[in-house]
């Protein structure tokens, strides 16, 4: 885990997100302590198509621990940056 942890510390998302063409959505709980509400807001700054979400609950793992919450804010991106067929 500190191996694990170590390696993500050093990966620079930051520099792979202007490079991404798709939208980006970053999402993080309300009580993260490892994704701090202006890193991620920096984070989707960054990308072409960006937008940063804080849960009202949860911490760093809400797809393990609120992932019907996660969900619907996946399909609110979606219907905001996807156009209707």
């Amino acid at each position: 885990m500190a191996r694990a942890m170590d390696a993500a510390r050093r990966h620079r998302i930051d520099r792979l997100l202007a490079r991404v063409a798709c939208p980006v959505l970053v999402v993080r709980g309300r009580h993260d302590r490892i994704a701090p509400a202006d890193w991620v807001s920096t984070l989707a700054e960054l990308a072409p198509q960006g937008r940063a979400v804080t849960l009202p609950a949860g911490a760093h793992m809400v797809p393990i621990t609120h992932p019907t919450a996660l969900a619907a804010q996946i399909e609110a991106f979606h219907a905001a940056v996807v156009p209707p067929s």
